[in-house]
C-alpha cells in the first residue's frame, strides 16, 4: 500500500479503513454490487432542465445546510438507500428549512423491489418513497439504521413526504450540473479496485470499474483549477492550511463515510480551464489574488521568521503552475506586479 501511495500522479492516499479485512469478493458483495436502473424507468422519468438558466460556477449544499452528517454504511450493501435519503433530505431542507436525517432502514426493510443489504436500485427506492410508502418517510431517530434487513415496521410515524422524482439525461454533464445546482442528487458510479482501500485523504480519482456498482450523493461541484490544498512544512511542526470552499478544486463533492471526494472531469470544467489559461489575468484577479490576500499574513509571518521551507500545491499543480507563470510574465510585461505577489506566486 505504501508503494502504491508513492506512485506518481496520485492525489489521494490508500490506507486502512473499515473494509481492510474484507476480501475483494466480500467488499463487492457488501459495497460495490452491480447496480442498474431499468430503461423503462429512465425513459418515463427523464426530464430536460431549462438550460437558459445560468449554471453557478460552484455549489456546495453542505455550506447551505442541506446535507446531514456522514453515515456509516458498514457491511450492509445499503448505499442505494443512503444515496436516496441524502437527495430527499436535501430537498426537504430546501423546501422546509428543516435539516433532518431520514430513515435509510425504512427503505432497506420496506422496499420489496430491492434486496435490502444485498443491494438495491435508485429508481425503485425513490419510486417507493415518493408514491408507495405509507404517507412519507420516517425520521432516522424513529427508525434507526441496524446494518441488517429486518421486517418492515408500520408503526413508525412518517415525517417527510415527496410528490415525485426525475432522472437527469444520461451522459449530459450540463444537465447534471444544473440539477445539482438545485438540490443534492443521487447517482450511480463505477468504482474500481482501489476504492476499497481509499484512505480518506485527497481527491479520489482511481481507475473506474467496468460497471455501475455504487450509489452516491452528489452534494456540490466547483471549478477544477484552484489552490487545493496549500501545505506548509515548518520544522519541527507540519501545518496544513485547508482550502476554503470557494476555492475548492473538486468538481463534484461527494460525502461518504470516509469523507470521500470524487472529481468528475466534465467537458465544462475543461472549457473553464482553457478560458483561464488563455486569460490568466481573469484567473488571477478572480481567484488567485483573493487566495493570496487571505493567506498573506500567515505566509509572510513564516517567511519573515525564516520558518517556511516549502509551499506545495498538491492538486492540479501543473495547471496552476502554468497559469501562475503566465500571469507572472504578464505582470512583468504590463508593469502591474508588486514584489510580494511575485514572491508568493513563485513559491
Amino acid at each position: 500500500m505504501n508503494e502504491m501511495n508513492k506512485a506518481a500522479g496520485k492525489n489521494y492516499t490508500l490506507g486502512l479503513n473499515d473494509f481492510s479485512d474484507l476480501t475483494a469478493g466480500e467488499f463487492t458483495t457488501s459495497c460495490a454490487k452491480s447496480m442498474k436502473i431499468s430503461n423503462e424507468a429512465v425513459s418515463s422519468k427523464t426530464v430536460f432542465l431549462n438550460m437558459s438558466v445560468d449554471i453557478p460556477e460552484s455549489v456546495d449544499w453542505r455550506e447551505k445546510g442541506a446535507v446531514t452528517s456522514v453515515k456509516r454504511q458498514g457491511e450492509c450493501g445499503a448505499c442505494w438507500a443512503f444515496a436516496t435519503m441524502a437527495a430527499l433530505e436535501g430537498l426537504w431542507q430546501i423546501k422546509t428549512n428543516e435539516l433532518i436525517s431520514l430513515s435509510a432502514q425504512h427503505l432497506i426493510d420496506c422496499d420489496r423491489e430491492s434486496e435490502g443489504c444485498a443491494g438495491g436500485y435508485l429508481d425503485t427506492a425513490i419510486e417507493f418513497e415518493t408514491t408507495k410508502s405509507n404517507g412519507g418517510v420516517p425520521k432516522e431517530e424513529d427508525y434507526p439504521y441496524k446494518e441488517i434487513q429486518q421486517a418492515c415496521r408500520n408503526d413508525v410515524k412518517p415525517w417527510a413526504s415527496f410528490d415525485g422524482y426525475q432522472f437527469v439525461p444520461s451522459g449530459d454533464e450540463q444537465q447534471l450540473l444544473l440539477a445539482v445546482a438545485q438540490q443534492p442528487v443521487a447517482a450511480l458510479v463505477a468504482v474500481g479496485d482501489e476504492f476499497e482501500a481509499f484512505g480518506g485523504e485527497g481527491i479520489y480519482s482511481g481507475t473506474c470499474g467496468s460497471e455501475l456498482n455504487h450509489a452516491v450523493a452528489i452534494v456540490g461541484y466547483g471549478v477544477i483549477v484552484a489552490l487545493r490544498p496549500v501545505i506548509l512544512f515548518i520544522p519541527p511542526l507540519k501545518i496544513e492550511i485547508h482550502y476554503t470552499p470557494q476555492y475548492s478544486s473538486a468538481v463534484v463533492i461527494l460525502v461518504t463515510p470516509s469523507q470521500l471526494v470524487v472529481p468528475v472531469d466534465f467537458p465544462a470544467q475543461q472549457q473553464w480551464q482553457l478560458k483561464y489559461l488563455r486569460q490568466p489575468d481573469q484567473f488571477y484577479f478572480n481567484y488567485l489574488k483573493p487566495a493570496i490576500n487571505n493567506s498573506r499574513s500567515i505566509i509572510q509571518d513564516l517567511v519573515n521568521a525564516q520558518h517556511l521551507d516549502e509551499i506545495s500545491i498538491v492538486n492540479n499543480a501543473t495547471i496552476v503552475a502554468v497559469i501562475v507563470l503566465q500571469h507572472t510574465a504578464w505582470c512583468f510585461s504590463e508593469g502591474k506586479s508588486n514584489k510580494g505577489d511575485v514572491v508568493i506566486m513563485l513559491h
